[in-house]
């Protein structure tokens, strides 16, 4: 269950005339109880990449790598028809934008401090990022079919 379903699934009951207000509550504590262990996960991410970022270059790069080629895992080596392909792309573009602000907010928010090679590390996370992608979305052409 993710928080997108628990969520639709408590506005389908409320919308609904018939259904009591008291069988709703299970789903809105799941989806709270969601919505904190995510921000949770979200703060000990944030909390990791502040101590890689702030150490050597050597540790970034494996930071990097292992993170980017963990998504590639999750996403390249899966069955994928056209229109979840298309989904596929629209989140991956979807999950650039927001890295690219991620990255832009970040910069901004790092002004004042004194992090070694602070705008290399950063340019770093997103063009590896970049061609992970790229080679996840060739890995899943040729697996679909659709290049040879």
């Amino acid at each position: 269950m993710t928080g997108k379903y628990l969520y639709s699934n408590i506005k389908t009951k409320l919308e609904n005339p018939h259904v009591e207000l008291w069988r709703v509550i299970p789903e809105m504590l799941a989806c709270f109880s969601y919505t904190v262990v995510h921000a949770y996960f979200i703060f000990l991410e944030f909390n990791i990449f502040m101590v890689v970022i702030s150490g050597s270059m050597q540790n970034f790069i494996i930071f990097a790598f292992v993170t980017n080629l963990t998504k590639m895992k999750g996403t390249a080596f899966k069955k994928f028809d056209s229109k979840s392909y298309l989904s596929q792309i629209n989140f991956d573009a979807k999950d650039r934008l927001q890295k690219t602000l991620y990255i832009i907010l970040f910069q901004v928010s790092q002004w004042d401090r004194s992090i070694p090679d602070i705008q290399v590390k950063l340019f770093f996370i997103y063009v590896v990022g970049a061609i992970i992608e790229h080679i996840k979305h060739i890995t899943v052409l040729i697996q679909c079919g659709q290049l040879s």
